[in-house]
């Protein structure tokens, strides 16, 4: 049955990332969601915990934990909000940066190797059914 051929697919699919992440997560001495949390703050510049927690899908909690071992390492700092004394901004530092840039560039290397073997109306294609099935409900 397709539906069960396209389960085996995207979960190996999904396994084969995940195993990619956590080898380049380790050779930065990170953790998977320590490289998620830089590139959530990359791709939506400084936020207050509150909001980076929603991004990431997860609790402040777990976000100020990841944020302490961040900011130890020199990835990221924390700033007043102006907008809002009662909450405190985090963004990347240049460090930050520049980790997150070299992550960025190492998945586009790798996108290419996946997508190689795909003619270019099939990467479309791909990308055209990526989308819409990550789409927000």
């Amino acid at each position: 049955m397709i539906t069960d051929r396209l389960s085996q697919a995207i979960v190996a699919l999904h396994e084969r990332l995940l195993s990619w992440e956590h080898d380049v997560a380790r050779e930065k001495g990170l953790t998977v969601p320590q490289t998620h949390t830089l590139g959530c703050l990359a791709m939506h510049g400084p936020l207050p915990m509150k909001q980076l927690a929603s991004y990431m899908g997860t609790t402040t909690g777990t976000v100020t934990v990841l944020i302490d071992r961040l900011e130890a390492k020199g990835f990221v700092e924390r700033h007043p909000n102006e907008r809002d004394k009662r909450s405190t901004l985090v963004s990347l530092t240049a460090l930050g940066q520049d980790l997150y840039e070299g992550h960025a560039r190492r998945h586009r290397e790798m996108t290419a190797r996946l997508m190689a073997p795909l003619a270019p109306d099939q990467r479309a294609a791909l990308l055209d059914y990526l989308e819409t099935i990550t789409r927000p409900v």
